[in-house]
């Protein structure tokens, strides 16, 4: 055991074990989160296995972007120093995880054979989600791969910590009501308070004109 693992981390295979790492842990990623809808939606009847293949095709295309990113990252930025620690830490939310959320919802869309103007409505509409879910779990977890773990192993401690963040980007996906409304209906209730809002000041000018009108008739 202790031999195999030694050989799938090794130079020569580090690539092929990161890039299958991220497709099968998101094919589990999103296996957990169709359980709990099992559990949780009462249309949910059974595993959905066509959206776990697409999730899983689409970790092992978000796979050699992290192997490439963290190899050069080490090589240009090889210090555990405070400065350079908080420099990868800026590089890793600035660089990688956009791309990745980019290449997580178009891959998806395209698989599922979605119209160009349809997946970039749900870019729109997902990006600033999973961004900001991204920013609030990885930073910490980053601090730690940075400071203690050593670069061979550093993406496949990655896709473990992605192991829980692929459960929420299933959420996040298959989800449209992940703040309680659906994209559609709060741009709905937006426009809804505006025309309220709009017709509340008119009726106000317009009672106060009527008042001035009668001021000074008197």
């Amino acid at each position: 055991m202790t031999q195999i693992l030694r050989t799938i981390f090794s130079q020569k295979y580090l690539f092929y074990t990161n890039t299958l790492g991220g497709g099968v842990l998101m094919c589990l990623g999103d296996t957990i989160q169709q359980t709990i809808e099992l559990y949780t939606k009462a249309d949910k009847t059974g595993y959905d296995l066509k959206r776990v293949a697409h999730m899983g095709i689409t970790g092992l295309f978000m796979g050699p972007p992290q192997h490439f990113f963290y190899k050069y990252l080490d090589k240009y930025l090889p210090k555990r120093s405070g400065k350079s620690i908080a420099l990868k830490l800026c590089l890793d939310q600035a660089i990688i995880s956009p791309v990745c959320i980019i290449i997580f919802l178009y891959g998806i869309g395209i698989l599922e054979a979605k119209p160009k103007d349809e997946i970039k409505e749900e870019v729109r509409d997902k990006f600033l989600v999973i961004y900001t879910t991204d920013c609030l779990l990885w930073p910490p977890c980053q601090f730690i791969n940075f400071t203690y773990i050593s670069a061979q192993y550093r993406v496949i401690y990655v896709n473990l910590v992605s192991f829980v963040y692929d459960i929420l980007l299933s959420y996040i996906k298959y989800n449209d009501d992940v703040f309680g409304l659906r994209g559609e209906e709060i741009v709905h209730h937006v426009e809804k308070d505006k025309i309220e809002e709009s017709l509340a000041n008119a009726v106000d000018k317009r009672l106060e004109s009527n008042g001035n009108g009668h001021k000074k008739k008197d």
